[in-house]
This record gives C-alpha cells, sequence and structure tokens, in this order.
C-alpha cells in the first residue's frame, strides 16, 4: 500500500488522525515561518483576493495552506480514483508512524504557483526534517511537489509562473537538500508535465483535476440527464443569447473581449467579468499592452463589473463564488455556443487546457476558443473533435496575438449576424462532434482510473 506522509501529525484518543501543521513550511513558531509571511505578501499574492484582508496575512495562509492541504488532500484522491477505494490502494500517515527504512510519499501542496518564486523556498529550501531528506536521498522517500487545482507546468517561459520557474524550484531543493533529481516529481492538471519534467532530470504526474471535477448543477443538484440535452439540442428552441462568455479574472484578453461585447453585442451575449484597476504588465503582454490599454472606453469601464445572477457556495473559504468548477446549467440553456476565454493568450508557448473548456464539452455545447496559438490543434491531437467547417477556426493558427483576437472576433460577428434557425441549424450540425467528445471525455476519465491511474504511476516511481 501506497504511503502519503504527513510529518506533522497525530492520532486523537480514537485513533483518527489529525493534522497539525503543513509539509514544506515552517513551523509557526519559528522565525522562518515570519520570513515567509513577509515573503507571501511582498508577493502581492494576498490583494489578489479581496475576501481576505491583507493585514490578516497570517489567518491567509493558514486558510489556503493548513485548510486546503488537511480537508482537501483525501478528498482529492479519492475523487480522482472513484468509488471511495483509496483506502485500499494508498494510506495517508503520520511520520512517525513510518517504520525507518520504508518507503513513503512525502506530499508538498502549491496553493499557488507564487511558492515557486518565493525567496525563503529558493535560498533556504522546503523545511523538511532530517529524516525525509535522508530518506529522499536514499530514494526511500519521493519528494512530490503537487499543484492540485492548476496546470502550472503548461510551457517553458522564463516569466511566472511558468516551467522554467518550477524548474528553479525543484532544482533548488535538489542543490539546498542535496536530493537527487530523480527523486523529485511534480504533479499538475496538464497533460504535458511529465514530458516536460523529464527534460529537467525530475519525474513528472498528469493528474486530470478539470476532467474530473467539472459539477452540474439543477437546482442546486448535481446530476445530468443526458438523454434529456440530447433531446434538447434537436429541439428548435429560440434561446435568448447567441453567446455566453465568463469571465471572472480580468486578464488583458478578457477585458479586449469585454470591450468588443460593450461595443457592439450586448443584445447577444450572456456574459461576465470583474472590475480591473490596470493592465497587465509582464514578459508575455508588454509588446501589447498600450493596444490593450488604448481600446478601453471610459463608458465600458465605469460599467463593471458585469455580473450574472449565479451563486455557487465556496465551503473552503466560506464565500460564494461565480461558478469555479461548476457548470452554469441555467446560462448554458439560455445560449447556443461557448465562447470559452482561457487562462492564458498571448503566451506564443503555452498551453493549458483548463476546466473552461471542459465545461461546455461536457455540456454538449459548440465552442470558440479565445486562447493560445494552436489550442484547438492541442485538443485535437487528445482526440477531441471542433467544429469546422460550421464555425471558421482558421484562427487557431495565427501566431499574431491581436491578429488572432481580431480573427476570432470577426467569426463571432458573422455567427451573431445569423438569425435564430440558423443558429438551431448549426448546432444540429455539430451533434456527431458533441457526443464524441463528451463520450471520449468519459472514457478518459474510466481508463485513467482503472488503468493509469495516479497512485499506480506513484508507486512505480517510488519503487525504482
Amino acid at each position: 500500500m501506497l504511503k502519503f506522509c504527513i510529518e506533522h501529525a497525530k492520532r486523537n484518543e480514537n485513533g483518527k488522525l489529525e493534522f497539525l501543521w503543513v509539509n514544506g513550511l515552517p513551523t509557526k513558531d519559528s522565525e522562518d515561518y515570519f520570513a515567509l509571511l513577509e515573503d507571501w505578501r511582498r508577493s502581492g499574492e494576498a490583494k489578489s483576493f479581496t475576501f481576505f484582508d491583507n493585514d490578516n496575512i497570517q489567518k491567509y495562509l493558514e486558510n489556503c495552506n493548513v485548510r486546503q492541504t488537511f480537508n482537501e488532500f483525501p478528498n482529492q484522491v479519492t475523487d480522482l480514483l472513484h468509488d471511495n477505494k483509496f483506502s485500499s490502494i494508498a494510506s495517508i500517515v503520520p511520520l512517525s508512524e513510518i517504520p525507518i527504512g520504508q518507503r513513503y510519499i512525502y506530499p508538498i501542496f502549491l496553493y499557488s504557483p507564487r511558492y515557486l518564486q518565493l525567496p525563503i523556498f529558493l535560498e533556504k529550501g522546503i523545511f523538511l526534517s532530517e529524516r525525509v531528506k535522508q530518506d529522499c536521498r536514499e530514494g526511500l522517500c519521493k519528494l512530490l511537489i503537487w499543484d492540485v487545482l492548476e496546470g502550472q507546468g503548461w510551457n517553458t517561459f522564463n516569466y511566472w509562473p511558468g516551467g522554467k520557474s518550477i524548474k528553479k524550484f525543484i532544482q533548488a531543493q535538489h542543490r539546498i537538500h542535496n536530493i537527487p533529481l530523480e527523486n523529485i516529481g511534480f504533479a499538475d492538471c496538464n497533460f504535458k508535465t511529465p514530458e516536460l519534467q523529464n527534460t529537467f532530470g525530475s519525474k513528472g504526474f498528469f493528474y486530470p483535476t478539470y476532467e474530473h471535477q467539472i459539477s452540474f448543477r439543477f437546482n442546486n443538484k448535481h446530476d445530468f440527464p443526458i438523454l434529456d440535452r440530447i433531446e434538447a439540442l434537436t429541439r428548435n428552441n429560440k434561446k435568448p443569447y447567441y453567446f455566453l462568455s465568463l469571465n471572472r479574472r480580468p486578464h488583458n484578453h478578457r477585458i479586449m473581449l469585454g470591450q468588443k461585447i460593450f461595443d457592439r453585442w450586448m443584445d447577444k451575449f450572456l456574459w461576465s467579468l470583474s472590475k480591473f484597476t490596470d493592465i497587465v504588465r509582464n514578459a508575455a503582454t508588454n509588446p501589447w499592452a498600450d493596444i490593450v490599454e488604448k481600446t478601453i472606453s471610459k463608458d465600458f469601464y465605469d460599467f463593471l463589473p458585469a455580473q450574472l445572477d449565479v451563486v455557487f457556495r465556496n465551503e473552503f473559504f466560506h464565500i460564494d463564488t461565480e461558478v469555479g468548477y461548476n457548470i452554469p446549467t441555467q446560462l448554458l440553456d439560455k445560449t447556443y455556443i461557448n465562447l470559452v476565454t482561457e487562462t492564458k493568450f498571448f503566451e506564443s508557448d503555452a498551453l493549458f487546457l483548463s476546466e473552461k473548456i471542459f465545461k461546455p464539452i461536457s455540456y454538449l455545447q459548440p465552442f470558440i476558443v479565445v486562447g493560445p496559438v494552436n489550442e484547438l490543434k492541442t485538443l485535437k491531437s487528445l482526440g477531441y473533435q471542433t467544429f469546422h467547417p460550421f464555425i471558421d477556426e482558421s484562427y487557431d493558427s495565427i501566431e499574431d496575438p491581436i491578429e488572432r483576437f481580431n480573427a476570432i472576433m470577426s467569426e463571432v460577428d458573422r455567427i451573431c449576424s445569423l438569425t435564430h434557425e440558423d443558429m438551431q441549424d448549426l448546432v444540429k450540425k455539430c451533434i456527431p462532434s458533441l457526443l464524441h467528445n463528451y463520450f471520449l471525455r468519459k472514457k478518459v476519465k474510466k481508463e485513467f482510473i482503472r488503468e493509469i491511474n495516479f497512485v499506480s504511476q506513484l508507486n512505480d516511481w517510488l519503487h525504482v
């Protein structure tokens, strides 16, 4: 049985495991802990979450790290392996219960990719006991850096968060703790991560959170009547809107899209976009940041935020959130096509198929993707189908991001000129591809669980 080690844990009088602190972090009574708080504050991460006061940074860290790790870790693995079979193939144990000489996985959870660049982790390393370090050197322990909910290993570019930041972080642990690279692994939600980590000398794992975590909501209940959905696709129902576009975080390409919707297609779109304070400027967006900024009108800015009356409860932070991993079926039912704005757009070497693309796939809705170059090509390489010639997808191969964006907007403009009868016909023509994608996603999920499941891969790595 594979053992996941939580270093700071104990059993209560009933034998239940109680978690005391997070793997890899300095303990709360140490000077290094306060240095970590300062690094975290300077990173700007706390400011990006409006539901935590930046002055209360310690509470933020404890909520983000301790609660996420302790409460979500068992559930993440259980959900992946299905039917609650987790306890039969792996267990979570305190370090004190692992006999000397026995093999185990030591997971380090990344709540945020900014972990990868915090100076304390790059200068002093993550905080491990002497036993764990020695076990890692001898191959008895494998150090698994696990980004449960993101796909940070998607690319090789040099700016945050990027593959090179992951490489730098892993090599720092290798250098500081003298742990062989082959005993350090990185797992996230990007199917290219194993390939990329192999080029670094470390081990990579694909953890398909996005395909597995998508939820359906019908009157606050989880369900998906597939036959009803197929029947609905064949009906000639006139929908209130042509497009659905959910844009929670105001990345630059989403701002550009929001301005276009505001100027031309308010009657055609059901959409959302948060208020922003500034245009993002970094190594990826700098060449086009001025162009983005010039597109923004005062009327559009004053109009924001564009909000939709859909709320799901986030029990982790005890707040209400807009959508997240949930599929807002009451919105999808009002629209013909999903205009997906992926996390990345300007980055030429980015690869990130997130939960956003799997929502329309899971709900059998045609889509257009505002994402990096060759996003559709990547999706098709995994066996999924797209919607050419019913939707002009020539935009996907355009390398210049502004030209690609303009090509997407031209196709949106063409579609917005269609009649409702034309839209119904378009959707019907897409049904074979919609069904293919829906059942492929189910097949991939099933095969991953039964044949190449995550724990089996970790177990093989552990016993090399």
